[in-house]
């Protein structure tokens, strides 16, 4: 044994890491191919601590970093509409949920659409499938000083790398050309983040930066092309595993429906917004509700908001549109909430705060799992949790837009289960408790004040 083991050859931690990917691949059905460049690309993740915001608490190594599984099914999703057919639409939808997965006909559409890309296009969409912010790239680029926010890096990144000789310093980007380093930047052009479209985390502004581009003429249809598909391959990423988990057929309809209205923004600018409100509130069915104009917005902006249930029909309109009638009666509302949310984003200086969407997600998580304990029915738990969270959510706003709204503020902290779900339990004994403020640290501050009178929850 001794003798044997001086002989024996050991690998190099490159070799280790390609191992590791392939057992990984093996394991999930991920036929991937993968250069060196994309493997040492790849292997930067394996020291990192940086993980967006969706990744929460789950394990980063295991003993592959998260972020990387996460790349790997962007880039095995990409390569499945690539290929197209019915095999890999089977590959392609694998972990989706039985009640929403995309259709062969959709999957054929976007199929034909990838097929169809240049072949700069698609070296960009590859690369962008493993290009994320990490520790050991922000150390590379460190005299740079880019931004700890993982899209506003991005965007600093492609930037940098059109105006500094630096595309060697990060192994996915070394054999880029002068064209697909324009391309880089197209794909990642500021403040234009598509699930913060999609949910309306933003205000009219939301597509200032992409209206001054057509604008410049500096992007243009083709370039817009571009952008939609990183960012489809991204929502296929959203979530790990093999195949595209998270986008389903209703993250495909909501991802066509937010381009479609970003397209009409080359004939007609800042439109954008009023339009996807309408078609909103259109899909829930509150457009045929007793309702006035802005509060169809409001009731539009609401229902994008809820991304943890996709509303997209009338049934679960019904109970946003309960839970508006509800908030309106107790709080003697007349209307002034929609009117406010209708001023504050037509601001062209106002910024939208952050996390917000998570709050939301998270009470209704919390409300679910409280129904659940009581012996309730999914589908009931589930009903109750989206009334009650969206009632929530009607008085934050209506807090919320009473706060300075010119500097961005975040609700991160407040976003977190264990900060949220006192906060909530103390509102559902008094819907009128609600306070928020701004710290010095533009964290926006949630607590429960004791008011002279009392209100009781409905059982």
């Amino acid at each position: 044994m001794q003798a044997h083991s001086l002989f024996s050859v050991t690998k190099t931690p490159a070799e280790l890491f390609r191992d590791e990917v392939n057992k990984y691949c093996t394991a999930q059905g991920i036929a991937l191919t993968l250069t060196q460049n994309e493997l040492a690309q790849l292997n930067l993740f394996m020291t990192s601590t940086i993980v967006t915001p969706e990744v929460g608490d789950k394990a980063m190594y295991d003993p592959l970093h998260f972020e990387i599984k996460r790349a790997l099914a962007r880039r095995f999703s990409f390569e499945l509409l690539l290929q197209g057919g019915e095999a890999a639409h089977q590959k392609f939808i694998k972990e989706q949920s039985e009640t929403a997965r995309i259709t062969l006909e959709d999957f054929t559409m976007l199929a034909e659409e990838a097929k169809a890309l240049s072949e700069d296009v698609k070296i960009v969409i590859r690369v962008s499938c493993f290009l994320s912010i990490n520790e050991q790239s922000k150390t590379m680029l460190v005299r740079y000083n880019l931004s700890n926010d993982s899209e506003e890096f991005l965007t600093q990144l492609a930037d940098l790398l059109n105006k500094e000789d630096i595309k060697h310093l990060l192994p996915i980007t070394q054999e880029l050309t002068e064209t697909q380093l324009q391309l880089l930047r197209k794909i990642y052009w500021p403040k234009m983040h598509l699930r913060g479209m999609v949910q309306t985390e933003g205000y009219d502004n939301i597509t200032a930066n992409f209206h001054q581009g057509i604008a410049s003429g500096e992007f243009s249809h083709a370039d817009f092309k571009a952008w939609k598909w990183r960012w489809i391959t991204t929502s296929c990423g959203f979530a790990a595993g093999s195949g595209a988990k998270y986008y389903d057929t209703n993250i495909h309809f909501l991802t066509m429906l937010v381009s479609r209205e970003l397209g009409k923004s080359f004939t007609t600018p800042n439109a954008y917004l009023d339009g996807y409100l309408l078609d909103r509130a259109r899909l829930a069915g509150l457009t045929n509700k007793m309702l006035y104009p802005n509060e169809k917005y409001l009731l539009g902006h609401m229902v994008a908001f809820s991304n943890k249930v996709h509303i997209l029909n009338p049934e679960q309109g019904d109970i946003v549109f309960h839970a508006y009638r509800e908030y309106r009666g107790e709080s003697q509302d007349e209307g002034t909430l929609a009117t406010v949310y209708e001023n504050i984003r037509k601001k062209p200086e106002a910024v939208a705060a952050t996390y917000v969407t998570s709050v939301y997600s998270n009470s209704y998580d919390i409300l679910y799992n409280e129904q659940i304990a009581g012996g309730a029915r999914s589908v009931d738990a589930s009903a109750a949790a989206l009334k009650e969270s969206t009632l929530f959510m009607f008085y934050l706003l209506a807090k919320l837009y009473d706060l300075p709204c010119e500097k961005r503020a975040s609700m991160q902290k407040l976003a977190m289960i264990t900060t949220l779900k006192p906060i909530l339990a103390a509102w559902k004994k008094d819907h009128q408790s609600l306070e928020l403020t701004i710290n010095e640290q533009s964290e926006i501050v949630a607590q429960n004040k004791v008011v002279s009178h009392q209100h009781i929850s409905k059982p």
